[in-house]
């Protein structure tokens, strides 16, 4: 059970979302690459910010 838990979580990293910080959307980086530089393509702020993922990722200890 804990390897497919991992396995899903492994998955989700994969996928990086951004948020803009004016207009507030979530995209991706495949939508963000639409424009020149880093921007949002919605509105075209040059501000954003990496989403978390709201599960924690687990590391095995040494």
């Amino acid at each position: 059970m804990a390897r497919n838990v991992a396995h899903v979580v492994e998955a989700d990293y994969s996928l990086k979302t951004y948020r803009c910080l004016r207009c507030g959307q979530v995209f991706t980086k495949e939508e963000q690459e639409r424009l020149p530089g880093v921007r949002c393509p919605y509105c075209g702020f040059r501000i954003v910010e990496k989403v978390r993922l709201p599960v924690p990722k687990r590391v095995k200890a040494l």
